[in-house]
């Protein structure tokens, strides 16, 4: 997520609002190459995604969407094992998943799902996905 997040600052930045330099953005990216250096401090490291800014962008709301979704899952899953009454959090759930689920449609009705994980963009893992709706937006 932190690599998204910078590539889409720099991107934002030197592209878009040229108040930051590229000298400047590469003097960050060496801090972030000597943070590395000094030991694995870092679970993530340093990916350079040289994508356009509004494929980061999409990229970045269906990775949020999918770190949101999952942790509202984790409040749920519980409760819906131990066969206890369904809690507000498996409300909140559903009407998440079927709110971002219209969101992404309509944002998304023209690509090609039969076309699996080719484009960066819609694909992050096999259950965040735009080319497998149900698993990515499932009902429970």
């Amino acid at each position: 997520y932190l690599n998204f997040w910078l590539d889409e600052q720099k991107g934002k930045h030197v592209n878009i609002n040229p108040g930051i330099t590229e000298g400047q953005w590469n003097h960050l990216e060496k801090l972030w190459n000597q943070i590395e250096a000094q030991g694995p401090i870092s679970k993530c490291a340093r990916e350079k995604d040289e994508h356009n800014i509004s494929h980061i962008q999409e990229r970045m709301k269906l990775v949020t969407y999918c770190i949101k979704r999952d942790f509202i899952r984790g409040l749920c899953e519980p409760r819906m094992r131990s066969g206890v009454n369904i809690s507000p959090s498996c409300s909140a759930f559903y009407d998440f998943t079927e709110k971002h689920y219209e969101s992404f449609y309509k944002a998304n009705k023209c690509i090609d799902y039969s076309v699996k994980h080719t484009d960066y963009s819609h694909h992050i893992s096999q259950k965040c996905t735009l080319h497998n709706m149900p698993k990515t937006f499932p009902k429970c």
